[in-house]
């Protein structure tokens, strides 16, 4: 009885828990809450890790800016004597171009109108014409001498000529000649045709002839001393003169200038000097105090991101066990077995209320670290250094000062000097420097140049002409020339036919067979008519060298030509060369005008100098205030300003909004895990029960199973209703 009440009892109790979970409505709301909360679930545990991730980008954000902050201090401190210096060098610049700038009140294009460029201009040119000349001179004394050279060979010809046949008439009467077909016989001339005057006389005449020509003239020789003066290289480097003329004077105008750009530049050294003196202690105290923050705050945000490391594991620990939970339960629930789905649930519990009690914890610290960003951030100076010690107090409300000073694009300077570390008086730039500067004499600018030397010429035009205008013109004389002309050659003309004419005679005695002595006396004939002939065709030949010096455009009329050409070349030649002597004599005359036409330059240019050095030296003083102007803003600490906005961005920005992430995720876990304990159980009992009415076999099917029965008995197999019956 027992036994069937129980077994009773347990069908029962199935049909009754069957009937009262599953349905298909039951099944489909326990799927819906089922999927919403792993939807639940997941979207927190991103939300956690996202949270996380963001306040470990905050707090490498926090220490960059940080960092970056004390970097950019030390680097705006460590660059002050850079700056200054940059600034002594801008000013040093405008001193030397305010100098410079007097160059320009010259007017260079007076020195055309004053004379200096147009008769230096005429001293190049004549300088040119010259050497022209001197060409066509040496040219012409070339072909005079050349002419000469030819002429006197004709002339050395003749006389040649004549030499030998005075010395072949004494051999002809003194030694015996021999001949061919003589037979051993021989002759002298015994005769008296062959006068011996006329050969005398033709001699002397071509000797004198030579004689003369070599005294003639010779204009190569003459005009030597003109040969490679280099007139034209002259020429160009007077013209070179003339186009450098201004740059010139510029750079002796800049020699003067030097001593003032000298006296300047010292002035600024001691000025400069006196304000790096004035910054050394504020750069090494302010240098050395940054280093100290810098290396403190280094090590303290290498901890802090050492331990933000460990909680950003933490967290994502505390994320991998959400999403390892839902693997489980979502396990379970593929598998369809409940009771994973519930043993892992209820074994969550603890975890659940864990992740509850850091929400709260992350909230209350949210709140504080809120309340702190808007004490420390939101007001200059900041409530918060109320609680600080005085030092401390005074030095968090500078940097808050400093902040929205350079946040307003003060430069490092004015807020250094507001705050107290700086005298304003011992880094004013513009009164120091300007105090040094109109101590200054700007007087050399103007009286420290002279300009005769900017068109100096070595040599001097009248050294370089020299040889021109101190040369021998007595060679050029035609006296020798006329005599050769008029008395010499119709002299040699006239001896060389009448030798001819004896030449005449005596061929045409000797062709009669008379005028020979032959030895032995008696002789055949033919001998005889041998020795004639052979006597003959000496005279003939000699007679025929007269003839082609005496016949039209002969040698002598060669001569007489060339002699009449020489006249006239020497004539023109003598006439060149007196002009040119004359024309170099005026020359140098230029040079002395452009002189004297620089120095009323120069006197005009140093009057209009000394005018202007007044507004020079204002100009230079009143360039100084725009260079520290300058200087401040090159030392701007926007930089720094924008660097501490990041901090506080980092804090109060993304560090609070990474915190607020994971407190709300985790808030949200918490509210989440423990509505899933009951839809979790709630979806294990629809489970079961849907398997249990498909006809599965589930654990919970047990509570109808029969007891083992020992052996040898049959094992009878659960029987569960599909449907209830009621009676």
């Amino acid at each position: 009885m027992q036994c069937c009440a129980l077994c009773c009892c347990k069908k029962s109790l199935a049909r009754k828990r069957n009937h009262r979970v599953w349905s298909r409505q039951s099944a489909w709301w326990s799927g819906i809450w089922f999927t919403f909360i792993n939807l639940a679930f997941i979207i927190s545990a991103i939300a956690s890790f996202t949270g996380s991730v963001y306040l470990s980008t905050s707090v490498d954000s926090a220490s960059s800016g940080t960092l970056g902050t004390i970097k950019s201090g030390q680097d705006i401190v460590a660059g002050l004597p850079v700056s200054i210096n940059a600034s002594f060098t801008s000013l040093k610049g405008i001193v030397n171009q305010t100098a410079d700038s007097a160059l320009h009140i010259i007017d260079f294009n007076s020195l055309q109108t004053t004379g200096v460029t147009p008769n230096m201009n005429a001293l190049a040119n004549g300088i040119q014409a010259t050497q022209d000349n001197i060409t066509a001179m040496l040219t012409q004394g070339d072909a005079i001498s050349t002419t000469k050279v030819n002429t006197l060979s004709i002339a050395i010809q003749v006389n040649t000529t004549t030499t030998n046949d005075r010395a072949d008439l004494a051999a002809w009467k003194a030694n015996q000649q021999t001949f061919s077909g003589s037979g051993g016989a021989t002759y002298v001339y015994s005769g008296t045709d062959l006068n011996q005057n006329a050969f005398d006389v033709a001699s002397a005449a071509a000797l004198g002839m030579t004689t003369g020509l070599q005294q003639s003239p010779d204009g190569s020789s003459t005009l030597s001393p003109l040969q490679n003066l280099g007139l034209n290289s002259y020429a160009a480097q007077i013209r070179d003169v003339v186009t450098n003329l201004p740059i010139n004077i510029n750079t002796l105008m800049m020699n003067g200038t030097n001593t003032f750009k000298v006296s300047a530049i010292g002035a600024l050294n001691v000025a400069q000097n006196s304000i790096g003196s004035s910054l050394a202690p504020f750069q090494g105290s302010a240098g050395n105090s940054l280093t100290n923050i810098y290396n403190q705050v280094s090590g303290i945000f290498t901890q802090v991101r050492t331990y933000n490391s460990y909680r950003h594991i933490v967290m994502a620990v505390l994320s991998a066990i959400i999403l390892l939970i839902l693997v489980v339960v979502n396990i379970g629930a593929v598998m369809k077995k409940p009771r994973v789905v519930k043993g892992c649930n209820f074994t969550a519990i603890g975890f659940y209320a864990l992740i509850q009690l850091l929400a709260l914890i992350l909230y209350i610290s949210a709140m504080l670290i809120g309340d702190a960003c808007s004490l420390t951030f939101d007001y200059s100076p900041p409530p918060i250094s109320i609680a600080l010690d005085p030092f401390t107090q005074t030095s968090v409300n500078n940097v808050f000062i400093l902040r929205d000073q350079c946040k307003q694009n003060q430069s490092l300077l004015t807020i250094a000097t507001n705050l107290g570390y700086l005298n304003a008086s011992s880094i004013n730039m513009t009164k120091i420097a300007s105090d040094q500067l109109e101590s200054l004499d700007f007087s050399p600018i103007a009286n420290s140049w002279n300009l005769s030397s900017s068109i100096s010429i070595n040599p001097s035009p009248t050294q370089k002409l020299s040889a021109l205008t101190s040369l021998d013109t007595t060679g050029l004389n035609v006296t020798t020339l006329n005599n050769i002309s008029t008395n010499a050659l119709p002299a040699l003309r006239n001896a060389l036919t009448n030798l001819r004419d004896v030449y005449n005679v005596a061929i045409t005695t000797s062709n009669g067979n008379s005028g020979l002595t032959f030895s032995p006396s008696s002789q055949a004939a033919a001998v005889v008519n041998a020795g004639y002939a052979d006597f003959v065709s000496k005279l003939t030949t000699r007679r025929d060298a007269l003839n082609a010096f005496l016949a039209v455009n002969g040698s002598i009329d060669q001569m007489q030509n060339s002699i009449t050409s020489m006249i006239s070349s020497v004539q023109s030649l003598n006439t060149s060369t007196h002009n040119a002597i004359n024309n170099a004599n005026t020359i140098p005359g230029y040079y002395n005008s452009s002189i004297s036409s620089l120095g009323y330059f120069s006197g005009n240019a140093t009057n209009n100098l000394t005018i202007a050095i007044p507004q020079i030296k204002n100009q230079t003083i009143s360039s100084v205030g725009g260079v520290q102007n300058t200087l401040y803003a090159s030392l701007t600490c926007q930089s720094l300003a924008e660097n501490i906005f990041v901090i506080q961005d980092a804090l109060c920005g993304r560090f609070m909004g990474g915190l607020d992430a994971v407190w709300f995720a985790y808030y949200v876990i918490g509210v989440f895990s423990f509505l899933s304990i009951p839809a979790f159980i709630y979806f294990a009992n629809v489970m079961g029960a849907s398997r249990r009415h498909s006809g599965s076999v589930d654990v919970e099917a047990t509570y109808g199973a029969s007891p083992k029965y020992k052996k040898g008995h049959s094992q009878r197999q659960p029987q569960i209703e599909r449907s209830v019956h009621i009676n």
